[in-house]
């Protein structure tokens, strides 16, 4: 997350089990993450020395390789919500909602996609930019509608192509 001007934290990234941070900054000549990293729950964080990085990235083609897509799946997803800067709010929370489920390993048998990272209202209003009660109001419609489902901040997208054609809307 990054403080933004009225003091509201902006969530960035969620990241998930396994994910890897603040590699995009090491091969800087002096690396500072730009963001604060706020643990949503019970977590653990490896820190790798530059050195032992540097020596690693030149001997493991599969850290190469897991890194770039890593990164390049990032600036996808910030490129993606570049271009829903101008969409509907429930253009932006179905594009989040399902880039989220997109981690989940897979769908279960009704399709039905458990997002694996609790979520509050105010992390998804944070991560948008947008209203705590406005997402309230979008997520108890799509409660009402069988879309989604909650469970102690757990989501389940119970009707996947219901939201993607909320997403669409950022079209």
């Amino acid at each position: 997350s990054k403080p933004a001007a009225g003091g509201e934290d902006i969530i960035i990234h969620f990241s998930t089990p396994g994910d890897v941070i603040a590699a995009f900054i090491m091969a800087q000549r002096h690396p500072t993450y730009p963001l604060n990293a706020v643990a949503m729950g019970p977590s653990r964080a490896i820190e790798v020395p530059k050195i032992n990085y540097t020596m690693s990235w030149h001997k493991e083609t599969q850290l190469i390789f897991g890194i770039q897509k890593l990164i390049s799946s990032r600036m996808g997803a910030l490129q993606n919500q570049k271009a829903l800067l101008k969409a509907p709010l429930q253009a932006k929370v179905a594009s989040l909602l399902i880039q989220l489920a997109k981690w989940t390993d897979s769908p279960n048998e009704n399709e039905q996609i458990e997002i694996s990272i609790p979520l509050t209202r105010k992390e998804i209003a944070n991560s948008l930019g947008s209203t705590v009660e406005s997402i309230i109001r979008i997520m108890s419609e799509w409660s009402k509608q069988g879309f989604i489902s909650t469970n102690d901040h757990y989501i389940t997208i119970l009707r996947p192509r219901a939201l993607a054609e909320f997403e669409s809307l950022g079209s």
